[in-house]
């Protein structure tokens, strides 16, 4: 099973090196995955500036075998980015899709669990896994009172026109069986977003 991972990124080369960090760690240990997963950093419209910061670091990490870096000429918001690397992973063929956010607010760990919980369900009607954010002890999630009730309200609305239960809508972790994200992938959406 091969697995592409886009990561959105506007202004994001601050962020991504602990990202990078992350994933060439997790690299490391040896493979006993029946998957083979890649990363797309799909820059939207951060300017030369910005992925010329990038690219240095991805080969700095070790990771130009998994990471790739493409570029959209303007700023179209995250629906836009995802799309793009979502088409260009449906291109090359990719079995699965999935997306994670530049800020490391997942980390790769949970990513590979995602993708295993997925591949053990490869027969079933399962077409996605949606990762939830929850809050430990010892860690710290910093937001405002009126993000979290306009977060809560945004889930419960997802759940209900999804009627599937999904407490963190937003967290930045989720992967999709290609063939099913592939039905999906034209439909109208909000490009800053959705």
């Amino acid at each position: 099973m091969r697995v592409l991972v886009v990561i959105p990124a506007y202004r994001e080369s601050r962020r991504l090196p602990a990202l990078f960090g992350d994933i060439a760690a997790h690299l490391k240990k040896p493979a006993v995955r029946p998957f083979d997963v890649n990363f797309l950093i799909v820059d939207d419209g951060s300017g030369e500036e910005e992925v010329e910061k990038i690219s240095p670091l991805i080969s700095a990490h070790g990771l130009t075998e998994a990471v790739s870096l493409v570029q959209l000429g303007v700023n179209q918001g995250k629906g836009a980015a995802l799309k793009a690397g979502f088409k260009s992973g449906l291109r090359s063929g990719y079995d699965c899709l999935g997306f994670m956010d530049a800020d490391g607010s997942v980390p790769v760990s949970a990513l590979y669990e995602v993708i295993d919980y997925l591949h053990k369900r490869a027969d079933t009607p399962l077409a996605a896994v949606v990762a939830s954010r929850v809050e430990m002890l010892g860690r710290d999630i910093s937001r405002s009172l009126f993000r979290h009730y306009v977060s809560r309200a945004f889930a419960t609305f997802v759940s209900l026109y999804f009627r599937a239960r999904i407490y963190d809508s937003q967290c930045g972790l989720k992967v999709f069986k290609g063939d099913v994200l592939k039905r999906y992938l034209d439909a109208p959406t909000d490009p800053r977003w959705v």
